[in-house]
């Protein structure tokens, strides 16, 4: 066991809500398990730079953490981090490159903070999501296409179709 609980040889994933005003972190086992978590922000990357915003994060990471004394880096197996200013995918790759760069975890995805919510407790692969906030922002994940297999009955202009 480590410092702060992490079964030896179980995989953690450093999960991250960085907002405009505020900074949430959890670190979770595989299972689930919540290990530690902490607050900070605001995460500004487009007003402060990339390696600012990402300060900020350290700041939220080192309060969860420092609980149980900081381990050493890696933090985790896997960190998914959506932030708020990851709007193009030149911006969530510099933030990436960043995230890799502090050494967090070996594995990162970045994604804007508005996707957060939709991988939250779907019971599907799609969804949408109005986040409204500083920066007011729709999202959504259209459902899988469906295969030839498989008509896709219960949509209107297919179901029409296909009558």
């Amino acid at each position: 066991m480590s410092d702060i609980g992490t079964p030896a040889g179980g995989r953690t994933v450093l999960a991250v809500d960085a907002g405009n005003s505020k900074i949430d972190v959890a670190l979770v086992t595989e299972e689930g398990r919540v290990l530690a978590r902490g607050r900070g922000g605001p995460f500004q990357p487009q007003s402060a730079g990339v390696a600012a915003a990402v300060d900020a994060l350290d700041e939220a990471v080192r309060r969860a953490l420092g609980e149980h004394g900081p381990p050493s880096r890696p933090y985790a197996d896997h960190v998914a981090a959506y932030c708020a200013g990851a709007d193009l995918p030149v911006e969530e790759e510099a933030l990436r490159r960043e995230l890799l760069a502090r050494g967090y975890a070996p594995g990162v995805v970045v994604g804007n903070d508005t996707f957060a919510l939709l991988r939250a407790g779907a019971s599907g692969p799609w969804g949408s999501r109005w986040c409204a906030g500083p920066g007011s922002t729709p999202s959504a994940s259209p459902p899988p296409a469906p295969s030839p297999a498989s008509p896709p009955w219960g949509r209107s202009a297919a179901t029409g179709a296909a009558a």
